[in-house]
């Protein structure tokens, strides 16, 4: 069951600035980037594909500007909608993330019509919880998701030295792994890792044993990232389909700097 929020910061609209952008360490947002992951189920099974945007679009919530990012579910086997999820994040001034709720419909039948998981910060009791600290350590602990008989899940850190291996790259001792739990769904439980520069890039249900596996990051068209993701994808062509280039898994790949880097240095590794 989860925990008390014991790092939960007051949610105060004052703390929060009009355009500010989401660059947390471990939740890089920049409007135009998208991230897809392949879900899979015990016995390496394609469940799913999980296509996440982060759109340029605002809504405020609560006395807050927030920045939706689009969450699409697709059957990997006809393409149709699984679940459509609109969700909707701002980043105070000391850097911590908040979430501020979503609108989502699931499919029922073949049909995208239940909207039973849907819930806004200010509406009906519900409050704005953390999903990313500004300075996350060990033993941390706070709601991610507050809204009564609808959501509420807890998060605590439980790692800074994580390690995952999934098709976008390989990390080693330098993931942020976070317990989530809820309070609507006892022994319920799910592990995250993040990476510095990147995001999310792994997670498993630690009762069903599903996966959600990071594919690639497509950085916003026009931004440096993306020229650099492109200059090096032609750098690397240049050498033949036999020679050594980008494993596969890993384009189009880099959502900054940090992510670029990365992607360097696994080419490094593998060749």
């Amino acid at each position: 069951m989860a925990t008390s929020n014991v790092n939960q910061p007051v949610f105060n609209p004052a703390d929060f600035v009009p355009g500010q952008p989401i660059d947390n360490k471990y939740l890089p947002w920049k409007p135009g980037t998208t991230f897809v992951y392949d879900t899979y189920l015990p016995g390496n099974v394609l469940e799913q594909i999980d296509t996440v945007t982060v759109t340029t679009t605002t809504k405020k919530i609560d006395g807050v500007i927030c920045t939706a990012v689009s969450d699409n579910v697709t059957d990997p086997k006809t393409g149709a909608f699984i679940e459509k999820t609109t969700d909707y994040y701002a980043q105070d001034k000391s850097g911590n993330v908040w979430y501020f709720g979503e609108a989502s419909v699931a499919s029922v039948n073949g049909k995208l019509i239940d909207k039973s998981g849907s819930w806004l910060a200010g509406i009906q009791g519900a409050l704005p919880g953390i999903i990313q600290e500004a300075n996350p350590q060990v033993g941390d602990s706070y709601d991610e998701e507050n809204a009564p008989n609808v959501a509420h899940d807890h998060g605590q850190v439980i790692s800074l030295k994580g390690s995952a291996s999934v098709p976008f790259g390989t990390f080693k001792h330098d993931l942020l792994v976070t317990h989530e739990t809820s309070l609507l769904e006892p022994g319920a439980a799910e592990n995250k890792y993040y990476a510095a520069g990147i995001g999310e890039v792994f997670g498993v249900d630690l009762v069903s044993g599903e996966e959600d596996r990071l594919v690639s990051v497509t950085p916003a068209p026009g931004t440096a990232a993306a020229t650099n993701v492109s200059q090096l994808v032609q750098s690397m062509a240049g050498f033949g389909a036999s020679g050594g280039g980008l494993d596969s898994g890993l384009m189009p790949v880099a959502a900054n700097e940090s992510g670029l880097s990365h992607i360097l240095a696994v080419h490094a590794h593998h060749g």
